[in-house]
């Protein structure tokens, strides 16, 4: 990433959150709203960023981004509940899933939020899904709502596990 790319997602999130609090002032109670960093960011505070799952990939790419915050969250630490094994994932060029996410892709499937999601948001080629959910870095044949509708070239497919999404398309 360049010097001048922003972060975005949860770690802008995280920059942006304010948290009241009552100060004495001169003997009086004020109420202020700090940020989290306002509060939190002194030279001996520690910051825990803990997802529920994580790949190490994922992990690996979020701490070598953590120069790009513009408020330089020097002491956040990622510590994921549950790191995911490489079985998790598949290599798209060597397995056969990949050559069927090529085969049934549709440039539509991707929106503003995830770009391209051949082998689910970023590449990751996930193949898992949760009960809950099914998260987007997964392989989109797992969770593409998308898919159940016809374009006119590809024939529509049911997602084994429809994703339930944060943040839709201002266009779907």
């Amino acid at each position: 990433m360049g010097q001048n790319q922003k972060v975005s997602g949860t770690l802008s999130q995280l920059e942006a959150k304010t948290f009241p609090q009552i100060k004495k002032v001169d003997g009086k109670d004020i109420l202020t709203s700090p940020s989290l960093l306002d509060v939190l960011l002194s030279e001996d505070c520690e910051i825990y960023l803990c997802p529920l799952l994580a790949t190490s990939k994922s992990v690996e790419h979020i701490t070598s981004n953590i120069h790009l915050l513009s408020s330089k969250l020097k002491n956040l630490i990622v510590t994921p509940v549950s790191i995911l094994n490489e079985n998790s994932s598949i290599n798209p060029d060597e397995h056969p899933i990949g050559s069927l996410c090529k085969k049934y892709y549709q440039r539509r499937m991707g929106d503003e939020h995830t770009g391209n999601v051949m082998y689910g948001y970023k590449s990751c080629a996930l193949i898992l899904g949760l009960h809950h959910n099914t998260p987007n870095n997964s392989v989109y044949l797992l969770w593409n709502r998308l898919a159940s509708e016809s374009d006119g070239d590809n024939p529509p497919f049911e997602p084994l596990f429809k994703r339930i999404e944060r943040h839709r398309s201002s266009v779907n």
